[in-house]
């Protein structure tokens, strides 16, 4: 008899977790490839604008050299808080390869009208500063190629950019990159 009621119990109960997890799916982005904002229960699509690859040489290559990339404009326009929880959703074409080896988030420092990323500089012996404009991403999966992108560290005040890596556009010695960027309010 306890056995029996044990059993009725643990069945009425069951359909509860099922309808619980379903309820928790991440809405489906509209558009391959796109980096989305993803709050409460919607989504919102971050900026898209190309970055170019750029080299600077100081003092003709004899005071080191810097590479970075560079978005237009001071800031971008969509904005976070810094006390949201920022979580972001991609979604990629049959899921072929591993998110990491497709997007990149960068921090960006704004100078004069664009915004920069230096990704390496070198001093004229050779020395290489350690840059840290990198921001590291835990990647979870969000439903059938959907995957949640979260920073493995919260972000501080600023402007970030995801880098499609796989997006290069390329004419003559100009190279660039597409990013969807966004920005942190304190």
């Amino acid at each position: 008899m306890r056995s029996s009621f044990a059993l009725l119990l643990l069945l009425a109960t069951l359909p509860g977790f099922g309808q619980s997890g379903s309820a928790a799916k991440v809405p489906d982005p509209a558009f391959l490839n796109q980096v989305y904002c993803y709050r409460g229960d919607s989504l919102t699509a971050l900026g898209r604008v190309d970055g170019r690859l750029e080299n600077k040489m100081k003092a003709l290559g004899f005071g080191g050299s810097q590479m970075g990339y560079s978005l237009e404009g001071t800031r971008s326009v969509i904005r976070m808080r810094k006390t949201d929880t920022l979580r972001f959703v991609v979604k990629l074409a049959g899921a072929m390869m591993d998110p990491s080896m497709m997007l990149q988030l960068y921090r960006f420092q704004s100078k004069k009208n664009n915004r920069i990323a230096l990704v390496s500089s070198h001093s004229r012996f050779g020395g290489e500063e350690d840059i840290k404009n990198v921001v590291r991403l835990d990647i979870q999966k969000g439903g059938d190629d959907v995957y949640i992108l979260i920073p493995a560290e919260k972000l501080a005040p600023g402007e970030y950019g995801f880098m499609n890596k796989m997006a290069l556009n390329q004419s003559g010695a100009n190279v660039s990159y597409t990013f969807y960027d966004f920005g942190v309010d304190p």
